[in-house]
Order: structure tokens, then C-alpha cells, then sequence
């Protein structure tokens, strides 16, 4: 079975991953117009901003929780990386 390209290189100092091709990038571009438009349709579909908010909040959860399991699936295995110093695990 052939290894999978990478969308999301580990970062450097930190946790977490950054975008390291174009399928990466529209992805991140993706979860950004998911997020505004269904800021839009919430908006004109809610009578005040409590419902808004209501409404909004977990729905925005959901994005984050998929674009997290997209980079688990699609980018290398996170580690915490400080100082300049590489991480000890392995690449995916």
C-alpha cells in the first residue's frame, strides 16, 4: 500500500500543524467560507442575537472538530516541539 502525501506538516515550536500544499490550503480555505456562510444563514434565520449566538457557537465547534480530524488524518503526528529542539516522534 503506497504511503499518503501529507496536507499538513507538524510545526516547529508549539503543537499543532500548518498547511504544506494545496490540498491543505483548501481545506483551511474551506473550513474559512463554511465558518462565514453559516454565520450568514444563521443570522438571517435568528430573531435576536442570544438564538445567534446559541446556534453559532456549537456549530462552529463542529467545523473545528472536523478540520481537527482532518490534519490528524491527512498531516503528521503531532508532538509538543520547544526551543528549537526536534520532536521524538516519528513522522505518519
Amino acid at each position: 500500500m503506497e504511503k499518503q502525501a501529507i496536507w499538513f506538516k507538524r510545526k516547529s515550536y508549539g503543537w499543532g500543524w500548518y498547511p504544506c500544499c494545496w490540498k491543505g490550503w483548501l481545506s483551511i480555505l474551506g473550513f474559512f467560507v463554511a465558518m462565514i456562510l453559516l454565520a450568514t444563514i444563521i443570522s438571517e434565520r435568528t430573531a435576536d442575537d442570544t438564538n445567534f449566538v446559541m446556534i453559532f457557537i456549537p456549530s462552529v465547534l463542529i467545523l473545528v472538530l472536523i478540520l481537527l480530524i482532518l490534519c490528524l488524518l491527512r498531516g503528521e503526528k503531532p508532538c509538543w516541539c520547544w526551543a528549537g529542539k526536534p520532536c521524538n516522534s516519528s513522522k505518519k
